[in-house]
């Protein structure tokens, strides 16, 4: 069948679009890899850290005399952290890293990939590696956030990293979104605040059903594993 020049649209016309593994973006997507883990892990191993990473040591030593760790005083939110620093103990017996840096490894990874995901957004947006490149910069590099993690020893960006991914996933839809659920449900077994947002996502739902759907799934692990 031949095809008219009436049959030839933008869209056709248009280059296919680029993943940001292709490339030079994949450039870009490493480049900002290695920037983010070469600055916190150097920072990790020449600053202790504060008050936190000795409340983290000492839930891990309670995890080793098979004490309930939320004892000691030093935890007051739902049980994800929790579990993460019980694999963490796991992992130092095959490595013997420090526990000051152990503790801060998750945190670290987890702003790490806060920067990789705004990179990815960014992207996907404007499609020019070098722009989403210098714009996740903001985040990659600042301040604030590489202390959080590597110099306080805090685990913020657990529920930012799923805070962000649940409004990211919001973004690419005109309604309420089951995968925004359960992002917001993972921010909320790290911290309760990421649950403050769930007003925002209601906003979008169409119908009561979609509400208690959307409400149940961000809402109600959380509640529970407090309760237990």
């Amino acid at each position: 069948m031949d095809i008219t020049t009436s049959e030839v649209t933008e869209d056709s016309l248009a280059p296919p679009r680029k993943g940001i593994f292709q490339g030079g973006s994949r450039g870009y997507f490493v480049a900002l890899l290695l920037l983010c883990l070469l600055v916190r892990f150097v920072l990790a191993y020449w600053v202790y850290g504060s008050f936190d990473v000795d409340a983290w040591r000492q839930v891990l030593h309670e995890f080793t005399m098979e004490h309930n760790p939320y004892y000691t005083g030093k935890l007051n939110w739902p049980p994800l952290w929790p579990t993460i620093l019980w694999f963490m103990g796991y992992f130092q017996n095959l490595t013997n890293i420090p526990e000051y840096i152990l503790v801060k490894i998750v945190p670290i990874l987890a702003d790490t990939t806060i920067s990789l995901v705004l990179y990815a957004w960014f992207f996907e947006k404007e499609e020019r590696p070098a722009t989403a490149f210098k714009l996740s910069l903001w985040y990659a590099l600042n301040p604030i956030a590489i202390a959080t993690c590597t110099l306080q020893g805090q685990f913020e960006s657990l529920p930012s990293l799923f805070a962000l991914l649940a409004v990211i996933q919001a973004t690419r839809s005109n309604t309420v979104s089951v995968k925004s659920a359960w992002w917001l449900c993972l921010g909320g077994l790290a911290k309760t605040w990421p649950l403050i947002l769930l007003p925002a996502f209601l906003s979008r739902a169409e119908t009561a059903k979609q509400k208690i759907v959307f409400t149940a799934i961000a809402v109600l692990p959380t509640v529970i594993s407090v309760g237990v």
